[in-house]
């Protein structure tokens, strides 16, 4: 509540002084590219041999849940729902033989962001409440 605050006290001061014009999206915390750039990362698989994945994917997926944790009805600039693409990596790396050992190992470092993923997955209702039993 208090993020929101303070970044929509900004984009007042920031529309009041002239520096920019205030938007459509104003209140959305996050621009419309930071959350393009994160739908468009392909799907998450942590099938190599060192169970670990490239740290922009398991960022973005980050990224996503949060986003959608601080506004469930997020969008892209197309209008496509971030939590749909949330739901579909999420279903990506729970599929067998794509998931991550979670050794906490150096190898591992995208494991943490997964992990804080799922926290936040659960916390949303609009996301957990699709999931399947079997999913969950």
């Amino acid at each position: 509540m208090i993020v929101r605050l303070v970044a929509a006290l900004f984009a007042v001061l920031i529309a009041l002084i002239g520096l920019t014009a205030p938007s459509a999206r104003a209140a959305t915390l996050y621009s419309p590219e930071m959350l393009d750039a994160a739908v468009a990362v392909g799907l998450l698989d942590f099938k190599d041999d060192l169970q670990n994945a490239p740290m922009e994917q398991a960022k973005a997926i980050n990224f996503m849940a949060l986003a959608v944790y601080q506004e469930p009805n997020v969008t892209t600039s197309s209008g496509a729902l971030v939590r749909d693409r949330l739901l579909a990596q999420i279903r990506s790396v729970i599929t067998g033989g794509k998931e991550p050992n979670a050794n906490g190992s150096l190898s591992g470092w995208t494991h943490g962001s997964i992990a804080s993923s799922f926290v936040l997955a659960k916390r949303t209702p609009s996301v957990w409440n699709v999931l399947s039993a079997t999913e969950k």
